[in-house]
């Protein structure tokens, strides 16, 4: 075990300083991350400054857990980014060579790569974490500091299950990153305002009030009322040509609109 923890970390000093060969990428790169992982937790804070309470969560609670949840995934992400590259073994056949060797293939893998730009969002996520338990009145102890050492150490087991069930996908499809993008981010967003949030006067959940005003702006499509904005402009029948390349995904999104703006007239 501590033979393999040497070897682990001799193998990330080495990536390190591989990568800190090329010193103004490595900084550009650095930098970029840490602007995108500010503009995130700018976004948590006005979203905080407008509302002081999302359900029973306060403005110091939520900073503070933004804070865990980043440190957590940045520092998954730095140290065991290599298993996120276990696909492109599968696909390329490289992954035989892996078997042969003396060393297990999942710690080969971990021990492929490691990606130091993330020191910039790991940075910004202690920041929250500080920043969240100061706002919170959080009254350190030893037994605190253990507790949110291990939350940090879950939270990084969590996402590196997932970036294992993610490889094991690639065993079964090539196209892994579709298939896992249709379990995350397949769902239409109704809405950019979470529930828990109160309304301007403070009495009640601004989903709940806006939906009763019809404040919300439906996903579901209103063929009547297009029809109605089209006679209105004058315009009630046509014909149209859709170019698209010649792929399946493209073919599809454009039968998805002709059926669409045939049942409109148009042919």
């Amino acid at each position: 075990m501590i033979n393999s923890l040497c070897l682990y970390f001799k193998s990330c000093r080495m990536l390190i300083r591989s990568q800190m060969q090329y010193r103004a990428s490595f900084l550009m790169q650095t930098f970029t991350q840490l602007v995108m992982m500010v503009t995130e937790l700018l976004a948590v804070l006005i979203l905080m400054d407008r509302f002081s309470v999302l359900g029973q969560w306060n403005r110091g609670e939520i900073l503070f857990f933004f804070g865990v949840i980043s440190t957590s995934f940045y520092l998954c992400e730095c140290f065991a980014r290599g298993i996120t590259q276990f696909p492109p073994l599968i696909a390329q056949g490289d992954l035989d060579s892996m078997l042969i060797r003396p060393r297990g293939v999942l710690f080969q893998v971990i021990c492929s790569r490691a990606d130091p730009r993330r020191f910039g969002a790991i940075l910004i996520g202690v920041l929250a974490l500080i920043l969240g338990s100061v706002s919170a009145q959080i009254h350190w102890t030893s037994f605190k500091m253990l507790l949110l050492i291990w939350t940090i150490l879950g939270g990084m087991a969590l996402v590196c299950g997932l970036f294992l069930i993610e490889a094991t996908l690639s065993f079964f499809s090539v196209k892994r990153i579709e298939l896992v993008n249709i379990l995350t981010y397949a769902k239409a967003a109704t809405g950019l305002i979470p529930y828990g949030v109160d309304d301007a006067n403070g009495k009640g959940d601004f989903r709940e009030t806006a939906d009763e005003a019809g404040a919300l702006v439906s996903t579901a499509a209103d063929v009547d009322g297009a029809k109605a904005l089209l006679k209105q402009a004058g315009v009630t029948s046509g014909k149209f040509e859709i170019t698209v390349k010649n792929n399946e995904a493209d073919i599809a999104v454009a039968k998805y609109v002709a059926g669409v703006w045939n049942e409109l007239g148009f042919k």
